[in-house]
């Protein structure tokens, strides 16, 4: 089993300085919240509640399939850091696709991204 490096703070500020958007609001977003990468691209504007400052995990895709959550324990609100909001904020500002139906990150053509097509291009 191939053991897991843990970012030190100073990496992660690194990292976060070579994205471009919307990568750097994807990577904050995951380790915020400790998504999936398969969570993360399901995410659709009615899943943010700023008000209730909550997140809703209620679908994942793996393989351009969009489907419920891994498990049950998967399925639930998360709750959203005030700065997170404002970095969701901003982002969805920039947004092309802000509809509550639409992906929080979409890709060029409104659809949900695929992972490795997230990773080729990071």
């Amino acid at each position: 089993m191939k053991t897991r490096r843990v970012l030190k703070r100073e990496e992660f500020k690194l990292l976060l300085g070579k994205l471009l958007e919307p990568f750097t609001t994807m990577v904050l977003t995951i380790a915020r919240l400790g998504l999936r990468v398969c969570e993360l691209l399901a995410l659709r504007w009615e899943d943010v509640s700023f008000e209730k400052l909550q997140f809703r995990i209620q679908r994942s895709i793996v393989a351009g399939e969009i489907n419920l959550t891994k498990t049950e324990a998967s399925e639930t609100a998360l709750p959203l850091d005030p700065s997170l909001v404002e970095v969701l904020l901003q982002h969805k500002a920039r947004a092309i696709y802000k509809a509550d139906s639409d992906f929080v990150f979409a890709s060029s053509t409104g659809r949900a991204m695929w992972k490795d097509t997230v990773l080729y291009v990071c």
